[in-house]
């Protein structure tokens, strides 16, 4: 028989063959650029940029990285136009240590952190301009999870959450593309030695993906990526939260974008700062109302009856002095103050139980809709707010900080006949005078509703709240104007008629235009006339200032009123654009409160700034109400309530179904009980249903083991004849089949070969193809037949060399 001619290599090599691509040390690896094994860990590295400044609510550094990174990526690894040499690069590392350390000096704990965190984004920047060998890539994937672990302490948001998730799937399939795209050479090259002989890009003994299989990769991604989300979802819900501390470890104003103080609700107030903030759509606080004597949340029609306006008015600050266009708290925040009571008062007197959940503002204010009697903190049972009693004034405990969000329980009762609050003359307290004697009739206790109780007003506390700056002849002209033509000249009566002239006479539009016409006056003076439009801080200013015109003291009440009713968590949501200001007149004897702002252009115009898509974006703030609940401020308490408290509830259900099926009730003996064994039986059904799934699953996975571990046999059987044949100078050419180089190797070894033995070749091609490509499992019999066959084989060509 006339020998096959050797080999020849051409001088372009064909591509290998599919089957030589599967095959473990038996031909080159699929040639894959650098470039294409570096784009995950550059995803990676700019993802991990983005997540750190929206975790640390600042640009500066961390918002660069994803421009600079990918355009890194463009000149150095696509273009290869530019790379820096290894010494520049350590000088630019030096140089950004020095830069972040000068945040280190200022030694606030932010700071500390922050100087960290930003190291990691100049190393992230330098690295990316390098050329990307395998540890390069690595590098820069290293820096981007811990970029992500220190954003994670920045902020506590669902967005981030989100983005978190996403960031697991990338740096996932980032570390499988490039283990598997990677060129052997470069990553397993050692100092002084030749680079390793490339390998197959697929081996399932060693557990790699190959890229010939983007299936493979796919499964290995999602394998990976459902282990580890199981694992740490069941760390997460049994591990004990003995680590959570009543405060944040940082100050989320910086991830939440919220400046020190919400713009219109510090000690002092510029008119016109709360129009900054009535067109956002931040939150600024979650409120859930109960009845407890109807037993239901607060419906829309119960505002009404609950806090005797249309909408509940959330108050806040009550500021007493203005000049030049500014309003301020002549009493310190901390002055004249008096711990609120923690015991709720009887629940037939609580006319409403206001549950807050309050958004970090920067201000120890606390709000509130009705009349405090008692205030909680569930969080911190231990804690005490404190009230000013001159205003009401509701304020958070000083052991909490005003940057940390907090919650809170309002018990609001109806007011009485006796005045609530201390009052205070020359700077000392004073009790007020008993109460009379019995309840309020139904009249007064309507009338106290409405206006609150008698409350006397000294001397120096009226000239507190009659305060005139210089003058204004436009509000007194405002405040004739509204009065004209009245007989009664009741305070109660010229309140009335001053705010219905502001609100009602069509002289005044709603607006959030800030702009001034007259600089040169006072902005209350350039409001009544010569603008006429402006938002609700300008008709409040106007108000208390005519009120006080007229020997009325006023002052002026910084809030939100209103907010939009989530109907699945039956909270009302209160945004930013909710913000308002109102006044409260003493009038009778009586704090009462007046609204001049137009209610129906107000309203027109918090729902223009509202959400385009109010439905997704309450679905969002479900999400995010979840993510709070169950993650954020997952506490031990909570942690075995929700998780810990069911289970221990189902087992003691079924050991005492069990017992009761036992010994029965009394201890008397076995006897069987309907319920007890209903319970019993379905627990041992469960119990058996999972068994039988899991003996499914393991068998299923033994028989897919030892299919594996066939093929395994038949590949390795293969490989061997690959081998022998190439040590006698038969190689595989680049494009050649299985079967075709099992006929070359046998025209070549004709003189050889006789009987079965010359059959073998033919007989290992077909095996490899019914085992490769067939999905058939070879009998141990045949594999160690083909084993036996192959050392014959050898043996034959060495003899006969």
């Amino acid at each position: 028989m006339t020998s096959a001619p050797a080999a020849t290599l051409s001088p372009v090599p064909a591509p290998p063959a599919l089957w030589r691509v599967w095959l473990l040390g038996t031909g080159q690896r699929t040639p894959v650029a650098p470039a294409e094994a570096a784009v995950g860990p550059v995803a990676t590295a700019a993802a991990a940029g983005a997540m750190l400044a929206l975790g640390e609510g600042d640009p500066w550094p961390a918002a660069l990285t994803p421009g600079i990174v990918l355009g890194a990526h463009l000149l150095v690894d696509r273009m290869r136009a530019f790379h820096l040499p290894g010494l520049i690069a350590n000088l630019l590392g030096l140089a950004a240590a020095a830069l972040a350390v000068t945040e280190l000096t200022s030694g606030e704990i932010e700071a500390r952190l922050l100087f960290g965190a930003h190291l990691l984004v100049y190393l992230t920047w330098i690295i990316s301009l390098q050329k990307k060998t395998f540890k390069v890539c690595w590098s820069l994937v290293a820096l981007a999870v811990l970029q992500v672990a220190v954003a994670s302490v920045l902020t506590a948001g669902v967005q981030f959450g989100l983005a978190l998730a996403g960031f697991l799937a990338l740096t996932l399939w980032a570390l499988t593309n490039l283990s598997a795209r990677w060129p052997d050479a470069d990553r397993l090259r050692a100092p002084g030695r030749e680079a390793a002989p490339p390998r197959t890009a697929s081996v399932v003994r060693a557990g790699r993906v190959g890229v010939d299989d983007a299936g493979a990769s796919g499964r290995t991604v999602a394998a990976v990526g459902g282990v580890a989300l199981a694992l740490g979802l069941a760390i997460f819900l049994l591990m004990p939260r003995m680590w959570l501390s009543r405060r944040p470890p940082m100050d989320p104003t910086r991830s939440s974008g919220i400046s020190a103080a919400y713009t219109g609700f510090s000690g002092e107030v510029r008119l016109g700062a709360l129009g900054e903030i009535l067109e956002s759509r931040e939150l600024a606080f979650e409120v859930e109302v109960e009845r407890p004597r109807q037993g239901h949340s607060l419906e829309t029609n119960d505002v009404v009856a609950v806090f005797g306006t249309e909408e509940p008015l959330f108050r806040g600050r009550a500021l007493d002095r203005y000049v030049q266009g500014r309003w301020s708290d002549s009493l310190g925040a901390r002055e004249s103050i008096d711990s609120i009571p923690r015991k709720p008062p009887a629940s037939a007197t609580v006319t409403a139980v206001e549950r807050y959940r309050l958004r970090p503002i920067g201000d120890e204010v606390l709000f509130h809709a009705g009349r405090a009697a008692a205030v909680t903190f569930p969080q911190s049972p231990d804690e005490r707010a404190e009230q000013r009693a001159l205003d009401g004034l509701l304020l958070r405990p000083r052991s909490l900080a005003n940057s940390a969000e907090v919650e809170y329980v309002v018990y609001s009762v109806e007011p009485t006949l006796e005045a609530p609050e201390p009052l205070y003359l020359d700077g000392r307290m004073r009790k007020p005078p008993p109460p009379p004697p019995g309840p309020a009739s139904p009249g007064e206790l309507r009338r106290l509703q409405r206006y609150g109780p008698r409350e006397p007003l000294p001397g120096p506390l009226r000239q507190r709240y009659l305060q005139w700056p210089e003058e204004l002849p436009a509000v007194t002209a405002a405040a004739e104007a509204a009065l004209a033509g009245t007989e009664d000249g009741s305070r109660l009566r010229t309140a009335e008629r001053c705010t219905s002239y502001l609100r009602d006479s069509g002289r005044f539009g709603y607006s959030l235009d800030l702009s001034v016409q007259d600089p040169t006056i006072d902005a209350v003076e350039d409001f009544l006339a010569n603008k006429r439009v402006g938002h609700c801080e300008y008709f409040a200013t106007a108000l208390a200032l005519m009120l006080r015109d007229r020997d009325i003291p006023s002052r002026v009440v910084t809030g939100f009123k209103g907010g939009d009713l989530n109907g699945a968590t039956r909270r009302l949501e209160v945004q930013q654009r909710h913000a308002h200001a109102w006044v409260e007149g003493h009038v009778n004897g009586r704090w009462t409160t007046f609204d001049p702002t137009p209610a129906a252009a107000r309203q027109e115009s918090v729902a223009a700034s509202g959400p385009r898509f109010a439905g997704l974006m309450a679905a969002m703030n479900e999400v995010e109400a979840v993510w709070a609940e169950y993650v954020v401020r997952m506490s031990l308490d909570r942690q075995r309530a929700t998780f810990g408290q069911p289970f221990a509830a189902a087992w003691d259900r079924f050991r005492n179904a069990a017992r009761e099926l036992i010994g029965g009730e009394d201890g008397s003996g076995p006897r069987f009980d309907g319920r007890a064994g209903a319970v019993v039986a379905a627990a041992l059904l469960a119990l058996a249903g999972l068994g039988w799934a899991g003996r499914g699953l393991l068998a299923r996975r033994w028989q897919g083991r030892r299919e594996r571990r066939a093929r395994e046999s038949a590949v390795r059987f293969w490989r061997r004849f690959v081998r022998v044949a190439a040590r006698r100078g038969v190689a595989p050419g680049d494009a050649e089949t299985p079967s075709e180089f099992a006929a070359r190797a046998t025209a070549a070894w004709a003189d050889r070969l006789d009987g079965d033995l010359a059959a073998l070749p033919a007989a290992a091609a077909a095996e490899f193809y019914a085992v490769r490509f067939g999905a058939s499992v070879l009998p141990p019999e045949r594999v160690a037949q083909l084993s036996a066959g192959l050392d014959r084989l050898e043996e034959r060509l060495r003899d006969r060399r």
